[in-house]
């Protein structure tokens, strides 16, 4: 007795004629830090990449990097939309990630304010007790 098996059909190859694609990621750069009102001035901008190589699974682009065609988390996008909406996600991401450094770092400061605090107090009473005698 044999077995069949079904394989699937290969996919087809991408034709090296085609246009190559256009993929899209907003990036943030600093323009200038205004010290008076301590706030910064940033701009958006619009990278844009055309792909060296399609595969059907992705593509190749400038910087011969890799990105895939269906990935959730890609690195570029194939509309300006999708990467505004990656961009948007991103940010939020950090901004949470900063907000729980921040965290720590005001806790472990308020300890530390009351390790201060405390060492002081115990420091001037002991002050007192060697001034008594």
């Amino acid at each position: 007795m044999t077995k069949v098996f079904k394989t699937k059909a290969l996919p087809k190859e991408v034709d090296p004629t085609d246009p190559p694609t256009r993929l899209y990621r907003y990036s943030d750069i600093l323009i200038n830090w205004d010290y008076n009102l301590n706030q910064a001035k940033v701009k958006i901008i619009l990278n844009r990449y055309e792909s060296i190589r399609e595969t059907t699974c992705g593509y190749w682009i400038d910087d011969e990097r890799w990105v895939s065609k269906t990935s959730r988390k890609r690195f570029a996008y194939p509309t300006k939309h999708e990467a505004m909406i990656n961009f948007k996600h991103r940010k939020q991401r950090q901004i949470k990630l900063l907000k729980a450094n921040l965290s720590r770092a005001e806790a472990a400061l308020d300890l530390c304010l009351k390790e201060l605090d405390f060492n002081r107090k115990e420091y001037y009473e002991n002050q007192k007790k060697k001034d008594s005698l």
